[in-house]
Formats: structure tokens, sequence, C-alpha cells
């Protein structure tokens, strides 16, 4: 058993939106980082739908997005964790195929971001995977799954995943699934009716731990996340959430949840999506109300809009102009950090999938604008590296070694 004992510490919106960023603040002037940074991961962020893209046939998946592999290097990105996401789909035989697809599109998708890019990315498999192809100049990138329904029908599914190269595993996304409970329920869905991790989402622990695949804790419920830390043999992550004494949104862990994957040596990575760092005004909250009203509610995530529909919903959001800035981001940080220890965070971004940045973060791009920041507010550079990737490749380094024995 993982010995379990934290390191040396130093008004909700819309449950279901996953689209809105908020803030209306102007950006300071930020200075840029210096010229040699730390390992830099980017701990979750997504891709788009190849199958809503066929055209894209003479470029790679991330072309021109939040994530271009260009950017990542132009930011000092070395590495980041990309996310195989299939929205969670109505409970028949039929939805279930469709999740499926644009889950395997995006495993293929991701992979053909290294095969065609070789002398700017490669797959990584482990921890030191990771830093050698940092050191190389190239960005490592590490596969994850969000939302495991479209393989929870396969026989032995997580290690099938493993031996496809995925290294981290998030249950559920917004939905609940064959696996547990999301803290995003759908209108359709019995609220808690897994009872936190179903007997098929207890046997994924287990196997996530045997075959060294790290357990990803966000989106979980609260009964999920604790069942999940007290089943699991290696630390956890967290990849994308935030601090709820500070945004009440069902999506942001409480200081008990914080403290839980602490507890197991595991991290939580402080999200930068505008929605879960600062709070609307009443008035915004009732502008972005509106906007979901005229879109259909969203009572079951995207279900029934076409991309088309989504792209609009996108598009009236952004005017919107709700963003947070990087400091208001920091504050999150330095709450969690204030919370469970320098050891136990890390960051991540969700670009590509709802978040549209921050105000001197919008892209992977102007990464160094964070270490900046971070910098400015006193963070060591060895605190430094320890949020951008120290913590999780402990994290990662630890599932390989209990896979190991």
């Amino acid at each position: 058993m993982f010995h379990r004992r934290r390191m040396s510490a130093r008004g909700p919106l819309l449950p279901l939106l996953a689209c809105t960023t908020l803030a209306w603040a102007a950006a300071p002037g930020l200075a840029q980082a210096p010229a040699t940074q730390p390992l830099v991961l980017d701990a979750h962020a997504d891709i788009p739908n190849p199958l809503d893209h066929p055209e894209r046939t003479t470029t790679t998946i991330d072309a021109g997005t939040e994530v271009d592999i260009d950017k990542l290097r132009a930011g000092g990105v070395g590495a980041i964790i990309l996310s195989i996401h299939a929205p969670k789909r109505a409970p028949t035989p039929q939805e279930h195929r469709i999740e499926r697809e644009i889950a395997d599109a995006k495993l293929k998708a991701i992979r053909e971001i290294a095969t065609r890019h070789p002398d700017k990315a490669a797959i990584a498999l482990t921890a030191a995977d990771v830093r050698g192809i940092a050191a190389s100049g190239r960005v490592a990138i590490v596969l994850s799954v969000l939302n495991g329904s479209p393989y929870a029908q396969d026989a032995d599914a997580v290690r099938a995943l493993h031996d496809q190269g995925v290294r981290v595993i998030g249950f559920v996304h917004a939905g609940n699934n064959e696996l547990a409970d999301s803290s995003r329920p759908f209108a359709r869905d019995v609220p808690g009716a897994n009872g936190g991790l179903s007997p098929l989402g207890k046997q994924w622990v287990a196997d996530a731990n045997r075959h060294g695949v790290v357990l990803d804790v966000s989106q979980l419920t609260t009964q999920a996340l604790l069942q999940t830390v007290a089943l699991s043999k290696t630390p956890v992550l967290a990849t994308h959430s935030g601090v709820r004494a500070l945004v009440d949104s069902p999506r942001n862990l409480t200081e008990e949840e914080l403290k839980a994957v602490a507890d197991t040596g595991g991290a939580v990575c402080v999200v930068a999506f505008s929605s879960y760092l600062i709070n609307p005004t009443p008035d915004q909250q009732q502008q972005l109300q509106a906007v979901i009203a005229r879109h259909g509610g969203l009572k079951n995530g995207y279900e029934g809009l076409s991309v088309a529909q989504r792209e609009a919903l996108y598009a009236d959001l952004a005017k919107l102009g709700f963003k947070a800035t990087v400091d208001q981001y920091l504050d999150s940080v330095d709450h969690a950090v204030k919370a469970v220890g320098i050891d136990h965070v890390c960051l991540s971004t969700d670009f590509n999938h709802g978040s549209t940045g921050l105000i001197g973060w919008e892209d992977e791009g102007q990464t160094g604008n964070v270490t900046a920041a971070l910098r400015k507010r006193g963070y060591s550079e060895a605190d430094i590296g320890k949020l951008w990737s120290g913590n999780v490749l402990r994290v990662l380094e630890a599932a390989e070694a209990a896979a190991a024995r």
C-alpha cells in the first residue's frame, strides 16, 4: 500500500457549462519569462473532434488550435497530457458506438501529431520518456482518457488502453456513466446512481494500479473521489480542477477533496478555466443563463447540437467577454499550495475543451507569462519546477514503480 502522508508543505455557474470563460478585469502587463525555464508540462488539454473536421487531411488535428505544436514549442512547453475525450451520450447501443468512434478517432489523431512531426513531438510512455523527449527539444505527449464510457463494455479495458499508450484515466466528464457518478449529472441521470464508483469502476481502480495507469479524479462526485483515493494503492491526480473555497462550483474541489488527493502522494492541477476561477456578478450570471437558454438549455450536455450549433453557442458565449487574468488564476494556485503544500499542486489549461484561456494566457504560446507571474509572486525555481512538471512526473513514476512490483 502506498504510504498516505502529505509531503512537506510550504456562486456556481451552470453545472453543465463547459465552454464559458469568465472575467472582466483588464490584464496587467506581464513580464516575459527568462529564456531558461523549468520543464513545463500542461497536465490536461484536448483536441477537436476529428470526425467534425474531415477537411483536415493536410494538417494534424492540433494545427491552428490553442495547443498547436508550434505554439507549444514557442511557449516553452516541453510536455502535455492530451485527452482522448468523447462526451457522454444517451445510454443506447447506437449512441455508445458514436462515443467509441469519437474516442478512437481522437486516439489516432493524437498519435498522428507525433508520427507526422517526429522532429517536433513524440509519445511518452514513462516519466523518463517525458524528460528525455523534452530535453531533445521536442514536445512529449502523454495520452489520457476522459470519460471511460466508450471503453466500459470492453473486457480488460484498462490493460488494452495501457497497451495503446494511455497513462492517465479519468472515469467521467459531465454525466454519470457505467464507471462512476459525475459532479455534473445530466437531467436524465439519477444523481449518485452508482453510489460513487460502480463495481466496474472499482475494478478499473485495481486494474489501473496493476498496469501503471494514473487515476484522474477530476469531475467525480465527492463520494466517488473519496472512494477512488481509498481504493488506489498509488497516488492520484486531479488533472483539471479548481478550488471550491474560492468558486462554489460542483466541478471544483473542497478542502476535504484537496487533502484526500494530497494524502495519496498525488497532486491537484489547478485549471486555467475562468468559470472555475472567479465568480460572476448576478447580472453576468443572468447573461450566461440567457445565452444557454437561447441554445437549448444543455440539460444533457451538448447532445443534439450539430457542429454548427455548438460553434454558434461558443461564439455567443465569447461575445460576453468574461475572462479571468493570470493573477486571478494564481490566486487559486496560491490557495491550493497553502492548503496541501507545494508538493501536491500542478498546473493545466483545459485548452480546446471549454477553456479559452486567460487574459495573458490565451494559448500555449503565452505560457511563459505564467512562469513569470509565479516568479513575481515569490515562488522559487525549485517550487516552479514542481508546479509545472515535478509533481506530475513523481505521480507517473509512482504508478510505474507499483506496476513493476
